[in-house]
């Protein structure tokens, strides 16, 4: 059985991300059982060696003329890039491929292209729900209105249907997709579930010259307990209801903010917001750090916040419980898969007071914080391990060849 990986990205848009990194850690698992070539979506056209097999960067093209894409400049980013493709025919052509596995969903009309090809190629698909739910509900997530809601429709929903409808197996991140999914044109005996993991680097104890020389680099206290929140600084991940929560909270604490601002207007709000709320020496914004400070930073966190008003399966959570820390999440999505009572609190999105009280009470009670990261730790170990999810989609690769769809709940 041969297979490719391939991962929708925007070129010239951002590489990385929970949906990027599943792709890619997933990926390297299934190396150790499958002939597996991994491709991505990119602005560029050559191949490098990775793991041990083909790393291909596939040109991408946009649909809509620069000239047209020009007299509208507005709409040009938030909207006409979503009709975004690849130049993937030729690479399906030659690669004798039985399966590609179709990681990330934006640009949409990238994605359903994929599975229109393969479809007439007679290639089996497989779909990576990674995101299905902000994607399935664009509109509400982004808070869109308006003449933008048909247009959402078109440059998203209509895609997303196509995909979801034509892909021969779905690989849901936890039952929570199972709705969404049907909802879309899924049929339930296609679905299988495949849990993301988490990368090894996490589980490994940092020392403390690398705890210390990473709380000098970005001026970290060490007199108070660490908030840490990480993910790209977009709107749906609420950072403005979390620094609306801790202008709330009545404790000492330090909240660090780790992502990149890839949202400048957005980015620009929350600097307002941290001067209205007179945080200015209550939070950090790191913006982008290097992985090995990522691992870090979850080590020196006494809590980890993520207040999403949309999530499906995040790793961000998963890191965080690799290093035994307590979580405080949004029960949105899978969240509630991943933290239960005895790994965390759940709060309801964009609920400042219940954000607040929940960490409030953390900070309070350390013993609390104490046995909750044990438990996440030891649940993850047990849950959510790149092996796992291998062994998950490896097991799927194979009814799929051998034409058993026959999902699992």
């Amino acid at each position: 059985m041969k297979v490719l990986s391939f991962l929708i990205l925007r070129p010239g848009g951002p590489r990385f991300g929970g949906a990027a990194d599943a792709a890619r850690l997933l990926s390297t698992e299934l190396t150790e059982h499958v002939d597996l070539d991994f491709a991505e979506m990119s602005d560029r056209d050559e191949t490098e060696s990775w793991q041990g097999t083909d790393y291909i960067f596939v040109p991408g093209f946009h649909g809509i003329p620069a000239l047209l894409r020009k007299l509208i400049p507005p709409l040009r980013h938030r909207f006409l890039n979503v009709f975004t493709f690849s130049k993937i025919s030729k690479l399906l052509d030659k690669g004798d491929y039985d399966v590609v596995h179709i990681y990330n969903l934006h640009p949409t009309w990238a994605a359903a292209q994929v599975a229109f090809l393969c479809k007439r190629r007679g290639i089996k698909t497989v779909l990576a729900c990674h995101g299905i739910h902000e994607t399935a509900n664009r509109a509400s997530v982004s808070k869109i209105k308006g003449l933008l809601v048909p247009a959402v429709y078109l440059g998203v929903s209509l895609p997303l249907k196509y995909l979801v409808k034509n892909s021969t197996m779905i690989f849901a991140s936890t039952a929570a997709d199972f709705p969404v999914l049907e909802k879309l044109g899924a049929k339930k005996e296609n679905i299988r579930i495949v849990t993301n993991g988490v990368d090894k680097e996490y589980f490994i104890e940092n020392s403390p010259e690398q705890l210390e020389t990473v709380r000098a680099k970005y001026k970290l206290p060490s007199d108070n307990p660490l908030l840490v929140f990480v993910g790209h600084l977009r709107p749906k991940k609420c950072v403005d209801i979390l620094l609306q929560a801790a202008a709330k909270v009545r404790g000492d604490f330090h909240l660090v903010v780790v992502g990149p601002d890839s949202f400048p207007e957005h980015f620009k709000m929350l600097m307002q917001l941290v001067d209205e709320l007179k945080l200015e020496q209550t939070v950090t914004f790191t913006k982008r750090v290097p992985l090995a400070d990522l691992s870090v930073l979850y080590q020196l966190a006494d809590i980890f916040v993520l207040p999403s008003r949309s999530e499906t399966l995040p790793l961000s959570i998963m890191e965080a419980m690799a290093k035994s820390k307590p979580v405080i999440a949004s029960a949105v999505g899978g969240i509630p898969h991943q933290v239960n009572e005895e790994t965390g609190i759940l709060v309801q999105p964009e609920d400042v007071d219940d954000l607040a009280g929940a960490i409030d009470r953390l900070l309070r009670e350390p013993e609390t914080r104490k046995a909750m990261g044990a438990a996440g730790r030891a649940r993850l170990m047990k849950e959510f391990t790149w092996k796992h999810a291998a062994e998950k989609a490896l097991a799927g690769y194979r009814d799929l060849n051998a034409g058993n769809g026959k999902g699992i709940e």
